[in-house]
């Protein structure tokens, strides 16, 4: 992690606007979360090209989190 791209990282504020805009849920599951209990995740893959935009973000808890790459 401390290799990576800084740019490749949500922004605690654009991890927040993001949960605010999803109405404090989990974007996966649907439970309510404040900001400590999420991660910023990219919809299009950083490692395809997903850019670190608000386009591509979607707020999910740590563990839906954990699930999704699971699945990569």
């Amino acid at each position: 992690p401390s290799e990576r791209d800084p740019t490749r990282l949500f922004s605690k504020g654009e991890i927040g606007e993001g949960l605010a805009q999803q109405g404090g849920k989990c974007v996966q599951c649907g439970q309510a979360k404040d900001l400590s209990e999420v991660r910023g995740h990219h919809v299009k893959r950083h490692a395809d090209g997903g850019q670190t935009t608000s386009e591509n973000l979607a707020v999910v808890c740590k563990t839906c989190h954990k699930e999704l790459h699971k699945a990569e």
